[in-house]
């Protein structure tokens, strides 16, 4: 069963990740912002894609008919992520080397190449800065696999405990990486997306809308008890879980609770495109960003004419992932995946 309640969440997700880069770009480029500061939590677009990835695990790790290994699981995760993020990093890195001075100039340390390509936490974002999301969802990712080789009961007991774990060490503060991934209460937003998943793959029409409603109120409560101040920084951990994290899971379980009128209105085709292209677009849109107003650096800017770059800028960044969906990322998917059935045991 194909969610586009999720397809679409995931296009409303990338959009707003990508207009909170162009709204954080607009000081570096103009003599003035021209978007509603609102787009400043436009961040929030990264949790609600681990809530949707916890959504989507659930079937791909526990509701299947047949028991599904832990080492097949964790070869589609790795054919689907690794190498359109290796293209995208492999460039970077390239600019990095002819000009240093464009690429990551806010950073307090280099990164790793090596811990950058394989999506292993360091002390700092890998050298695509959006990658650092990938880290968590490789973490999550391997976390399955690794239950998988226990009964299901079992695992989503383990889940269970590991839940309690982030919530109770959730502000310990860790001096390794490694650490602050795993204990990082972030995670707490797969784990709820697990659940929102397992809502709705096993109930029955009403009784999963009572529940996608108790979940969504649960969300609500918790954003509106935890955000009075969330203009005032940029929130990590357990902070952001409590903010971006609640209400993520009320945007997820709205967007389950009316999967049936999503997927029956023509109107929402577009926002369910961009959906299905969301990782090209999130991987390639700040490269595309950056780009494109470095070629426009040198035009005239006035109002008229910032409103107009904008504009082009959002077409533009739309357009290269597509592009880079259809070229790259889509072509490469599928060959792996045909590899990966061919070798795995009938």
């Amino acid at each position: 069963m194909k969610l586009y309640a999720l397809e679409a969440q995931r296009g409303f997700a990338v959009l707003i990740v990508v207009l909170y880069h162009m709204y954080a770009a607009q000081d570096k480029y103009f003599t003035y912002n021209i978007f509603p500061d609102i787009l400043a939590l436009g961040a929030w677009g990264v949790d609600i894609f681990f809530v949707i990835s916890g959504s989507v695990m659930y079937r791909s790790a526990f509701h299947t008919d047949r028991p599904i290994s832990s080492w097949h699981f964790l070869k589609k995760r790795i054919a689907r992520i690794y190498p359109a993020y290796w293209l995208i990093t492999l460039l970077v890195y390239i600019v990095y080397i002819i000009r240093p001075e464009l690429v990551n100039s806010s950073y307090d340390r280099t990164p790793s190449i090596v811990k950058s390509v394989l999506l292993y936490p360091d002390f700092s974002h890998p050298w695509l800065n959006v990658g650092w999301s990938l880290v968590y969802e490789m973490w999550f990712y391997l976390l399955l696999s690794g239950l998988l080789f226990l009964k299901k009961q079992v695992a989503i007991l383990m889940l269970g405990l590991y839940a309690i774990i982030l919530a109770v060490l959730g502000d310990t503060s860790w001096s390794r990486p490694e650490l602050k991934l795993v204990f990082d209460p972030i995670i707490l937003e797969f784990l709820f997306g697990l659940v929102l998943g397992a809502i709705a793959f096993n109930f029955q029409r009403r009784r999963r809308a009572v529940m996608l409603i108790l979940f969504a109120a649960i969300g609500a409560l918790g954003f509106y008890s935890f955000s009075s101040d969330i203009y005032s920084e940029l929130f990590s951990g357990k902070d952001r879980f409590l903010t971006f994290g609640t209400l993520a899971l009320v945007a997820v379980s709205i967007s389950l609770l009316f999967e049936h009128y999503i997927s029956l209105h023509s109107f929402l085709n577009p926002i369910i495109l961009l959906g299905k292209i969301s990782y090209s677009l999130y991987l390639t849109h700040v490269v595309s960003l950056s780009f494109f107003f470095k070629c426009i650096s040198s035009l005239p800017i006035g109002s008229e004419h910032i409103i107009i770059y904008n504009t082009l800028c959002l077409i533009f960044i739309v357009l290269v992932g597509w592009i880079y969906y259809i070229a790259i990322e889509q072509p490469l998917s599928s060959k792996l995946n045909r590899l990966i059935t061919r070798s795995s045991p009938s």
